[in-house]
Formats: C-alpha cells, sequence, structure tokens
C-alpha cells in the first residue's frame, strides 16, 4: 500500500505509523457546509459522494453523535469519509456517471472497481471495519459507531430502516452501506454481504437505498425520533409496468450483473469462447485430447514444463479416468470438460493480467497474497468473472447457462468413488467433494473476513474453507501433485 493516495479519491490520505489512512481536512466543517447548501435546496454540482457527507451530517447533527468530543467526532467522520472517498474513487475507475442514481449494473460496477483496487479497498474496509478486526486500523464505524453511541435515536423518515435505530441500522445499511464488500447469488438471488461474511440485503434494496442516500433525499431533524412513528395505513401500489425488453447490440450479450460483454471473449484465455444462443460461451477445441496430452506428460515426469492451468487439465483427467465420468456419453463429457476449462481459462487470464500488471511469477505456488490477487482480478473483470462463475455454476441458477460443475458433474455423477491420495478431501468423495475444492476451487468467488478469519466463499455464498486449505488445494493441484489411479478407490 502507498504511504500516500492522492488524486483517486477527493480527500488526500496519508497512513500514519499503525497504516490506518488520516486526512488534514476538516470534515465537520466540510460536511456541515454541504448539509447547509442541501436544506436550502441548493444541490447545483453536488457530486454523490458530496451528497452522502451532507446526510451522513444530517445523523450526527440529530443523534447522540453531535455530544462526543471534537477529538472523536474527527474520527469517527474520518471512518465514514474513507470509504465514501473509496466510493468516489470506485465510480471514477469505472467510468460511472456519479450525476444520476445508479443501477443494480453500474452499482455492481463500482463494487468490483473498488474491491478490485487493493488501495481503494483497503481505504474502504478501514472506514466500515470489520468484526474480530486483526489490527486496530480495521476498527471502522463497525467498531467506533455502530453500537456504541446512542441506540435509542430512530430513522423514522421513509425508505430502508423505517423506525430502526439511526445509527446502528439506518446509518449502516443507507448512508453508509457495504460496498466494499461482495455482493453473492444465494440460492438464486444476488445478496450485499456485510462486513463479517453475513448477508445483508438483496441487491435492488442496496441499490435503492444508496441512491436514496446520494442522489434523492435530504434528510430532515424531523426524519429523526427517540419514538417510533405511527405508520399511516399503506396505500396500495397499482402493478408496475412490464420493463421494456433490452436487446444487446450486435456482438455482445448480458453478463450476470446486467453489463454488456463480448459474444466472443477478448481476454487472454488459452482458448477461444463464443458464445452460444443460450449465452453459454463454448469452445472448438478438443479438450479431452489436451487434457490427455497435459495428463500424460505430467505421468512421464514433465510437469515442470506445462503452465499451472495446464497442470490442473492434467490432474482434472486424472479424475474423469478413475471416476464414473469416463462412462459418460461423448457428447456429455464434452459439455463437463467445457465447464471445468471456463474456469481454468478465467484463471489462467487473471493469471496473464497479474503476471503483467502486478509481476506475479505464473510460475510460484500462490501465497494468500497472490491467490487474493487472482480472485479480485478475475472478479474485477466482467469477461472473466462471467466465464468463471458459467463454468464453476450456481445453486438454483436464474439461467441455465449458470449450471455448471454444480448442476452438471457435482452431486450428479459417481457419488462412490472416493479420493485417498492424501491432503485436502482424503477420504471424500472424488467428484463432489475433491474435484470441487482440489481440481477446480472458488476462485470466481469472494473471500471475506468472518470473525478474523479470511474463508473463501463457495458458488452459493456459504464458507467453504479457510483461506490456507483452499490456497493448499489449489497449489496441489496446480503446482505441486500429479494425481494417479491408486488416489482413486471405487
Amino acid at each position: 500500500m502507498p504511504g500516500t493516495i492522492s488524486g483517486i479519491t477527493p480527500h488526500t490520505w496519508v497512513a500514519d505509523a499503525n497504516g490506518l489512512y488520516q486526512t488534514g481536512t476538516d470534515l465537520g466543517a466540510e460536511w456541515k457546509g454541504l448539509y447547509q447548501k442541501m436544506l436550502s435546496g441548493d444541490l447545483t454540482g453536488m457530486t454523490a459522494i458530496q451528497h452522502l457527507e451532507g446526510n451522513a451530517e444530517a445523523i450526527f447533527e440529530n443523534t447522540g453523535l453531535h455530544k462526543l468530543n471534537a477529538a472523536t467526532q474527527m474520527r469517527d467522520r474520518m471512518d465514514l469519509q474513507r470509504e465514501f472517498d473509496a466510493m468516489a474513487g470506485a465510480l471514477l475507475e469505472g467510468k460511472i456517471d456519479a450525476g444520476k442514481p445508479l443501477s443494480v449494473t453500474s452499482y455492481l460496477t463500482m463494487e468490483h472497481m473498488l474491491q478490485g483496487d487493493g488501495v481503494l479497498e483497503e481505504l474502504a474496509v478501514q472506514g466500515h471495519g470489520l468484526n474480530n478486526e486483526p489490527n486496530e486500523r480495521y476498527d471502522g464505524y463497525t467498531n467506533d459507531i455502530q453500537n456504541v453511541v446512542d441506540n435509542k435515536t430512530l430513522y423514522i423518515g421513509t425508505g430502508l430502516d423505517h423506525n430502526q435505530t439511526a445509527i446502528a441500522a439506518f446509518m449502516d445499511d443507507v448512508v453508509l452501506g457495504h460496498s466494499p464488500f461482495p455482493t453473492v447469488f444465494i440460492n438464486g438471488h444476488q445478496i450485499q454481504l456485510n462486513q463479517n461474511g453475513a448477508a445483508e440485503d438483496r441487491i435492488g434494496t442496496a441499490v435503492r437505498a444508496f441512491d436514496e442516500a446520494a442522489f434523492t433525499k435530504v434528510y430532515h431533524s424531523s426524519d429523526f425520533s427517540t419514538t417510533k412513528a405511527v405508520d399511516p395505513v399503506p396505500v396500495p401500489k397499482p402493478p408496475a409496468s412490464p420493463a421494456p425488453i433490452s436487446v444487446p447490440p450486435g456482438g455482445f450479450q448480458f453478463a450476470y450483473d446486467g453489463s454488456l460483454i463480448p459474444k466472443t471473449l477478448t481476454v487472454q484465455t488459452p482458448h477461444t469462447w463464443t458464445a452460444g444462443s443460450d449465452g453459454l460461451y463454448h469452445t472448438t477445441t478438443d479438450l479431452q485430447a489436451e487434457w490427455r496430452n497435459d495428463y500424460t506428460q505430467m505421468l512421464a515426469g514433465h510437469g515442470d514444463q506445462l503452465t499451472a492451468v495446464q497442470r490442473m487439465e492434467g490432474n482434472a483427467e486424472a479424475v474423469f479416468e478413475n471416476t464414473n465420468l469416463s462412462k459418460l456419453d461423448a457428447k456429455t463429457q464434452i459439455r463437463d470438460r467445457e465447464d471445468l476449462q471456463r474456469e481454468y481459462d478465467a484463471i489462467s487470464g487473471a493469471m496473464i493480467i497479474n503476471a503483467s500488471v502486478l509481476h506475479i511469477d505464473m510460475k510460484a505456488a500462490f501465497t494468500q497474497s497472490s491467490y487474493l490477487a487472482l480472485e479480485h482480478t478475475m472478479q474485477s473483470n466482467t469477461q472473466l468473472e462471467e466465464l468463471g462463475i458459467q463454468g464453476h455454476g450456481l445453486n438454483k441458477p436464474p439461467s441455465a447457462k449458470y449450471n455448471g460443475y454444480t448442476q452438471d458433474i457435482q452431486n450428479v455423477v459417481d457419488t462412490k468413488t472416493r479420493f485417498v491420495g492424501g491432503g485436502l478431501d482424503n477420504g471424500e468423495n472424488a467428484i463432489a467433494a475433491f474435484m470441487d475444492d482440489v481440481i477446480l476451487g472458488h476462485t470466481p468467488f469472494a473471500t471475506v473476513e468472518i470473525n478474523g478469519h479470511l474463508q473463501q466463499l463457495n458458488q452459493n455464498g456459504a464458507r467453504e474453507d479457510m483461506i490456507a486449505k483452499a490456497i493448499a488445494g489449489m497449489n496441489e493441484a496446480a503446482f505441486q501433485r500429479v494425481f494417479t489411479a491408486s488416489n482413486f478407490k471405487r
């Protein structure tokens, strides 16, 4: 991390001796000035982030936060400002029009830019904070403010968190939000996770909350009270008009997040991938021949001549040849090999980018740093992320193109053959467990901090492995081992 962050964020941030970024700006004066301008109805030239600052000031002035001493208020404002500035940087990097409310697509783009930029992510996580933080520089709002100050004042205005605590709930969900943390698929729905890897809100709710605080609402003293509001009798809403059908331009299709990606992928992957009419990417490469050639070289002791992804292909061939996957008809085997290859090519593409940009050695076994860099690069590149998710698949996928390994292979083929070769998943099912955790892995999906520990999530937003196990499995398949027939027991 650089000692100073400037240029990409509205304020300059300088790391102190503990690595906590500090700004010399008088945030109290800045926020108060913005809020007064908003109360007067003058929003001319105000950015989305300045709008957030002004609405944050509304909470400071109308809750117990205004009773804190000057030093504590300065600390608390900086907590929020770190995340606000990280969002501003992400909007800029993502070339997102910050002058109008965000859509799900542009909100997820902002998240991807924030989480894919190590500097912005660090600034934002310091701002929001973590549960059971590994270092006090990650105290942030979570530990400095959320359940520490004024649990009596409620937000009684309209919208998300009506009649809930103004600081612990409303500030958290609406004015600050959770953009430093991943949005994941859980049972077919996109869910915004919070600072402890737990489900916070559905994506549509998170986006509406951001848009209210950053664009459409100005909060007043009348929106805060120690007494719950008496809700009016709800008026039935007329049925919504059907959304117009959006047709992508020629040569493009929609990714899972609604963004446009080419039907023929243009990222650096070992194979060419072209989408069929259903949006599923296919390659014309004979993957069976390729995998068998890789595996033959590995068995002959020439694995050091292969790339990490070629070694993963060869080890995948070991599973195919030594389980009932070998008994499937040719068409089904093509489908199943393509599932795995999509994720392998997404991994390869991310490794190539990281070798160029971050100078990470593609022949070196993964460390925690390089593994997380791989994830971040894949998940912040829409083409690679789409290819990886199509390959691994999802639980209750919103479209058949996201069936992948999860639906086509995992609990469908051969529930009896076990992996007995030692290491991760020894003694467990060769396809449902070993192929999932070691041969394929979960790099298209987020690694999150949960109670002070990094956990690799799986395709349904659930905890899969501690980060050390996930890396160990990846390294076995990509660098260290050659799996043979003796490693499988039918």
